[in-house]
């Protein structure tokens, strides 16, 4: 923002410091702060990421001028599709006035009165706002390392790897970090490492305890979460950490704080790059305060949550209900409702589910050479281990110079890995190897995989590898009993779509001539996976990892039955809130909205008892109404207050009539509160369709609690309301629904109105004809209920019996609806929530990006060595903040008219130890009981730990899955089955 001073022609510096790459091919814009108006008269002289000059004409002088610098034309709200594009420079001034300008310190100079940005999210200051080359130069001249350290605070996340910070340069490197934490933190702090001379190939941190009057603090308080750590599988986790020559690295280190700590704590910790100085940071700690129990976890900046990176959380033996213990006998393992029984080689002889055969035959590993194929000689059986959850066993076999190992664990939930390896003792050449199921026919009445969408199980189908393809598995079976069989890579990968990552399996694909072949004769269907011809050398070792899922896995949850997915204030039990719902506005973070997410939940869980018994009353339409001609008539008495309620409030609206048709067909006479009178409509379809032909409303403002009223629905070549025998409201519109009648219901529902009697006549009405509750020759149906003993049915003088349901009671000679109140069954809320791309908004991005691709996709780039990171795409503060080194996802708009842009995360990484915790985390603050997973960003082992937290944190939990099918748009170029 510029003053300007009264002066035709202005001169104005901007010491902008900007970090995007090449300011000159943006446009800048000058707009007057008094009138908004666009300044048109502008010249850039210099623009540079450092600075800019400009000679400007201002409008209102003195006065003051709005500078807008990179900006960009925004994008539309849908998920996908351009970022938005910035402006290029645009040369507005005029050239006449252009021709008369000097030098530009011949004028004036404008004065810069501060740099602003969108909001507090879009903030530069003090992370972004770069140094200049003179100045950099200036500090390496005062500074002779080969690299430098720069300690920073938690609070001021290092976000840039290309410039060093403007702040630093004021500062200096070096010297001593102090921090103020409370007793039980998880204390955050960062070092910013500045690879000033030479490529940095690799870094290590040392640590010291840290003493102070109330103790000591040990080293192994200690981490280095760029260095060390936890996969997601509980494995003991390192990395590399390089710098190159110029760039900048943050090193995010967390403490765990002593709850019993109080005072100053004082050490060191020492950094250094192998074949390079170490470097010692000198560590002060102030502790004070109350204790955190949660180490900090509630406040969001304070960073704690990062140790959740390393969580080993739900990496345990625990069997979570339903599931029960596996038993062994024998050979035999049983878990629920399931049996694999081991043969001599250590595959399934048996496998039974719900006592029904799954196998046809022992499963078989037949290797063939010379012509023949090899008889295996089995050999020693070791149990490994063998727990409630997991029994793992060793088998080995011998067959002419040929040793095979056999790998298997299964586990308690019915899944069956298996590693088989071959080992020759002499060189062998093989004419092929065959991993045969064969399954009982009458159990593989389904498949779906290899390629082949899910249906009835062909006789015959063949699949080979495809690297673009990740459809390397199938089920057959049925509702009772059935198996998977998964041929896996040489190496562990979340692929949902292609092989890539991992790349075809060099024993099962063997340069592709591996592949599968399902074939049926008689009772069998054979499932043989085969590799072609190879040449194995002596002691050489080929794994072929494969395996099964015995299904199903459980019963159905009888709960199910009580799961309505709605308006937990009406019928709903359960109350879905999506990724972009006020509750849950950013893309799997749920974080930054945990009042508003408890209150959802406090709100549901107090929500009444949903209404049962609504009474009602049922007549076949066929024999008791004309579609095309007619009249209904019905006395009726107002039961509810006409004067409640304002426009728009639905639930205000009084249900009369309606013919329902069985293809969603129907015909509705109903009170409105947006018309304070009588509605209707004809429907062609269901509701969601929206295709109403012909619907109008009538007013009768005069109407009041107690009323009685003849209320007249006509049709043929137009559709009227007569109230009391007047006209209310028309349309042109002939007949009503179009569709036959069989199977159509007429209905009289709702506690709006009391019925005195109910006349359907095959003519429609004319105004002022009077209407008496008798039948005559055009009498279609004719109700008084007169002879309503108050049983399940009406005894109506002309027409068939009406159903009555629910609560129907006589009052004052008038038949009247109502309803129970009863309370329902327990009420949830389900979030969405899950791995797969993650919120720009997430409070830990910056910690997250210091560890390089670990966590993001980084389009195959490195951000801290590669010298040329080419800019990335994706929404404009992407493209502004990280740069580069990441790949846009989707995004969603904000309640405020910003922008959620997600990234794209790794299939499997330690954000996903994170997400088991934060799942605890959530359910626990807020209450959510249920889990919606729009796809799955994780494997069965995550799966798993996420089930053992919901089961501690709520038995109650629930999850939800939804997937795309493959065979429709925009998914069906995949043509894959889910892993």
């Amino acid at each position: 923002m510029l003053r300007v001073p009264a002066a035709p022609v202005v001169w104005a510096h901007l010491e902008w410091r900007r970090r995007d790459s090449r300011p000159e091919t943006k446009d800048i814009r000058l707009y007057d702060a008094a009138t908004g108006e666009r300044i048109r008269n502008v010249v850039r002289l210099t623009v540079t990421r450092e600075f800019c000059d400009l000679l400007l004409q201002p409008k209102t002088a003195p006065g003051e001028v709005y500078v807008y610098y990179l900006p960009y034309d925004p994008p539309g709200t849908g998920p996908f599709g351009e970022g938005g594009p910035y402006f290029p420079p645009e040369d507005t001034a005029d050239p006449a006035w252009r021709a008369k300008l000097g030098d530009s310190s011949a004028y004036p100079r404008a004065k810069v009165l501060r740099i602003e940005a969108r909001s507090e999210f879009h903030r530069m200051d003090p992370m972004e706002v770069i140094a200049t080359e003179e100045e950099t130069k200036a500090l390496l001249g005062r500074h002779p390392d080969d690299y430098l350290l720069f300690p920073e605070d938690r609070r001021h996340p290092i976000r840039m790897f290309e410039d060093l910070p403007y702040c630093w340069i004021e500062r200096g490197p070096g010297g001593d970090f102090a921090g103020e934490a409370q007793p039980g933190e998880f204390y955050a702090l960062q070092v910013g490492v500045f690879a000033a001379r030479r490529p940095i190939e690799d870094l290590a941190v040392r640590f010291a305890d840290l003493t102070g009057a109330g103790g000591t603090i040990p080293a192994s308080a200690f981490t280095c979460l760029n260095l060390a750590g936890t996969d997601w599988l509980g494995r003991p986790l390192t990395r590399t950490c390089p710098v190159g020559v110029g760039k900048v690295r943050p090193l995010w280190i967390g403490v765990q704080v002593p709850p019993d700590a109080k005072g100053d704590y004082t050490g060191t910790f020492t950094i250094q790059p192998p074949g390079l100085a170490p470097t010692e940071v000198a560590l002060r700690l102030t502790i004070g305060g109350p204790v955190l129990a949660d180490a900090g976890d509630s406040d969001l900046w304070r960073m704690s949550r990062l140790r959740w990176l390393n969580s080993t959380l739900g990496i345990d033996e625990e069997v979570i209900p339903p599931f029960t213990p596996l038993q062994t006998k024998g050979a035999a393992v049983r878990c629920l409702n399931r049996e694999v029984a081991f043969g001599g080689t250590g595959l399934p002889d048996r496998i039974s589910s719900n006592g029904l055969g799954v196998l046809a035959a022992p499963m078989q590993l037949t290797v063939e050479s010379a012509g023949k194929p090899l008889r295996w000689k089995p050999g020693r059986t070791r149990t490994t281990k063998a727990t409630d959850a997991t029994v793992e066993r060793v088998t080995t076999a011998t067959a002419e110079g040929l040793t095979l190992t056999v790998a298997s664990k299964m586990e308690f939930d019915g899944c069956v890995s298996f590693t088989a390896t071959l080992k020759p003792d002499r060189e062998v050449d093989l004419d092929n190897l065959h991993l045969r199921l064969p399954l009982n026919r009458a159990v593989a009445e389904y498949m779906m995989g290899f390629g082949k969408r899910g249906g009835y199980r062909p006789s015959e189908w063949h699949w080979q590898w495809d690297v673009d393809k990740a459809n390397h598995m199938a089920w057959f079976g049925n509702a009772d009993a059935g198996v998977q069989l998964k041929l896996i890579p040489d190496s562990d990968a979340w692929q949902v779509s292609d092989l890539r990552e991992s790349g075809l399996p060099a024993s099962w694909c063997n340069e592709g001539q591996g592949g599968c072949n399902v074939t049926e004769e008689g009772d069998q269907v054979t499932v043989d996976a085969y590799t072609g011809p190879r040449t194995l050398k002596a002691g050489e070792p080929l794994d072929f990892r494969f395996r099964l899922l015995i299904t199903p896995f459980k019963p159905l949850d009888p709960r199910h039955w009580e799961w309505r997915y709605g308006d937990p204030n009406g019928d709903g039990t359960i109350l879905h809130i999506h990724q972009s719902a006020p509750q849950n506005p950013y893309i799997n973070y749920p974080f930054l909205t945990v009042p508003e997410l408890r209150a959802t939940v406090e709100a549901v869980q107090a929500a009444r008892g949903r209404r049962v018994d609504l009474g009602k009353l049922t007549y076949p339409a066929e024999g008791c109404l004309n579609p095309a001609r007619g009249s209904l008539h019905v006395w009726a008495r107002v039961n509810f207050d006409p004067t409640a309620g304002a426009p728009q409030q639905a639930r205000f609206n009084q249900g009369l009539f309606s013919l329902n048709l069985p293809n969603e067909d129907s015909l509705g006479f109903y009170w409105n509160i947006d018309d304070r009178g009588m509605r209707t409509y004809v429907r062609r379809g269901a509701p969601a369709l929206n295709q109403y032909p012909v619907l109008f409303g009538t007013h009768q403002p005069d109407w009041r609690e107690g009323d009685r009223h003849l209320l007249t629905l006509s049709w043929g070549e137009r559709l009227a309301i007569y109230i009391d025998g007047k006209l209310a409201g028309e349309a042109p519109f002939s007949g009503t629904v179009t569709s036959p009648l069989g199977g159509a219901t007429l209905n009289f529902a709702g506690a709006g109105f009391a019925l005195g009697a109910i006349k359907i006549t095959d003519v429609p009405y004319v105004e002022g004809e009077s209407v008496a509750p008798s039948a005559d020759e055009h009498t279609l149906l004719l109700d008084t209920f007169s002879g309503w003993d108050g049983g399940e049915r009406t005894r109506p003088e002309r027409g068939t019996p009406g159903v009555l349901s629910g609560v129907c009671e006589r009052r004052d000679s008038a038949l009247a609806f109502s309803y129970r109140e009863i309370e329902g069954p327990p009420k949830g809320v389900n979030i969405y929530y899950t791995v797969r791309e993650l919120s720009n908004y997430v409070a830990e991005m910056w910690a997250l990006r210091s560890l390089g691709d670990e966590v993001f996709r980084t389009g195959g780039v490195s951000i801290y060595t590669d010298p040329d990171v080419p800019p990335a795409g994706g929404y404009a503060w992407l493209r502004e903040h990280l740069v580069a080194g990441y790949e846009p996802a989707w995004r969603t708009a904000l309640w405020n008219g910003e922008l959620d842009a997600a990234i794209s995360q790794q299939g499997l990484s330690r954000w996903h130890n994170y997400y088991v915790e934060g799942l605890r985390w959530i359910m626990g603050a807020t209450g959510v009981d249920g889990l919606y997973l729009d796809g799955i960003g994780y494997d069965r082992e995550i799966m798993k730990r996420v089930a053992k937290v919901m089961a501690r944190t709520d038995p109650g939990y629930r999850i939800n899955f939804h997937s795309g099918d493959n065979w429709s748009p925009p998914w069906d170029r995949l043509r894959e089955a889910s892993p």
